[in-house]
């Protein structure tokens, strides 16, 4: 004989009772009411005599702390940019260490010019570019030549960073060595 297992079931659930939804919302919500106001209870406590004599008690005084930390000067922010440290030993592009030339500036020389107005036009287009020119009378052979030069420049990259600029602008220029 054979028993029919899927029909039986059916059977049995269809006989259980289920609660309706709205039921199951009203007791969710009571119990999520309940809950909050047990969370606000613990969260109050109320003052005893003992706690509040604690909180009457002064407390120690922060403003001398805060003086003294105020009182401090820091004045590294300040020394630090002004300070110059000299390199003794460089490392060369092999690895080798070898000790530091002597520090070299450089002037780029933009232009020469026998005219004073020609070497002002180049002096107004360097300064539109964002440099510092300036102009120098030089007699050289008994004539009087006026060039352009921008500098001294410290270092060589601020020495490439200017001649890139300037090849920007398509104006060649010359670096001078200044000891």
């Amino acid at each position: 004989m054979t028993k029919d297992f899927a029909k039986s079931r059916k059977q049995n659930d269809a006989s259980k009772s289920s609660l309706p939804g709205w039921v199951w919302f009203v007791v969710g919500l009571s119990l999520g009411v309940f809950g909050s106001f047990v969370f606000y209870v613990s969260q109050v406590v109320p003052v005893d005599a003992e706690v509040a004599e604690l909180l009457d008690q002064p407390k120690p005084n922060t403003s001398t702390a805060r003086n003294k930390v105020e009182d401090l000067k820091w004045e590294f922010h300040e020394i630090f940019p002004k300070s110059v440290v000299p390199i003794i030993e460089e490392y060369g592009t092999d690895g080798t260490k070898h000790q530091a030339t002597t520090p070299v500036s450089y002037l780029l020389q933009a232009g020469s010019f026998r005219q004073a107005k020609d070497a002002d036009k180049l002096r107004g287009e360097l300064i539109l570019i964002g440099l510092e020119p300036k102009v120098k009378k030089i007699r050289k052979d008994n004539e009087l030549w006026h060039r352009v030069v921008i500098g001294p420049l410290d270092t060589e990259i601020e020495l490439t960073r200017t001649r890139n600029r300037l090849a920007e602008a398509s104006i060649e220029s010359i670096a001078l060595k200044v000891n």
